[in-house]
């Protein structure tokens, strides 16, 4: 996950899932509006999305990553 990168939202649960990553969801569903959070389980890693688009699904854009 790269800063400055779109993904979908079920991208970044899928990375969460397979890389041990807490997955949280703040806000309401509007672009600007509605963030998610990762948190890695075993190592001090973060990495942070922001909703900016909606297409067959919705589209964050990564703004913060530890890795």
């Amino acid at each position: 996950m790269k800063k400055g990168k779109n993904y979908k939202y079920t991208d970044i649960q899928n990375f969460a899932n397979d890389n041990d990553y807490r997955f949280e969801d703040f806000g309401v569903n509007l672009i600007g509006a509605n963030f998610i959070l990762l948190m890695n389980n075993q190592k001090d890693l973060t990495i942070s999305f922001v909703l900016n688009g909606v297409g067959n699904e919705y589209i964050y854009e990564c703004i913060y990553s530890d890795i």
